[in-house]
C-alpha cells in the first residue's frame, strides 16, 4: 500500500500572516459560512499556503466545485 505524500513546508512569516488574516476573516464571516484563503508566491516552483475554517475534505471538495464552475464560465 502506498503511503500518502506529506508536505512539511514551514515558513514562519507565512504562517503568522495566515493566522492573522484567518482570524480577521473568521470574525467577519456570517454564521454557517466557511472560507479558504490561499497565499502563494509567483513563479515556477513557488510556495502555496492556505488557511480555512473547514475540514480538509470539505475544503478540497469546495475548491474542486469552484474550479469546475470557473472553467464553465
Amino acid at each position: 500500500m502506498t503511503q500518502p505524500m506529506k508536505f512539511e513546508v514551514r515558513n514562519e512569516a507565512a504562517e503568522k500572516l495566515l493566522k492573522e488574516i484567518g482570524g480577521i476573516i473568521r470574525s467577519q464571516c456570517p454564521p454557517g459560512y466557511g472560507f479558504t484563503f490561499l497565499l502563494y508566491s509567483f513563479g515556477e516552483g513557488g510556495d502555496l499556503f492556505y488557511i480555512s475554517n473547514a475540514q480538509r475534505e470539505d475544503m478540497i471538495r469546495c475548491m474542486q466545485e469552484f474550479i469546475e464552475k470557473f472553467r464553465e464560465n
